[in-house]
């Protein structure tokens, strides 16, 4: 949860703060900020559930949060396999949806509908 807020207010800074200093194309580089720490969480969730998949005592000793991003994301409670699994695919769906969004705004900005 930590992560979303810090990405959210980060995002929405770097967007308010490219449209205030006239960098043209403000909204297609906010989402741009936005994929890349989306993509960011992905690569952390993944490494996150795959690491826990493996259940040999010499390797892994229980589930564990496995990098710090992971455990912003998760937090500090309620871990288990389905949780781990679960905010890997969300966070698989709200990335794709980032995508298709500035392919939508690339469109519209190529067809000047801006």
């Amino acid at each position: 949860m930590t992560f979303v807020l810090i990405g959210l207010l980060f995002t929405g800074g770097c967007a308010a703060l490219f449209r205030r200093l006239g960098v043209p194309y403000a909204y297609s580089k906010g989402l741009f900020m936005a994929i890349s720490l989306s993509l960011l969480a992905v690569i952390c969730l993944a490494q996150n559930y795959t690491q826990n998949l493996i259940q040999d005592p010499r390797v892994n000793d229980g589930i564990s949060i496995t990098n710090h991003i992971a455990y912003w994301i998760n937090g500090g409670d309620n871990w288990s396999i389905h949780s781990f699994k679960l905010s890997f695919q969300q966070s698989i769906y709200v990335t794709l949806f980032l995508l298709a969004a500035i392919h939508s705004s690339s469109c519209s900005t190529a067809n000047g509908t801006r």
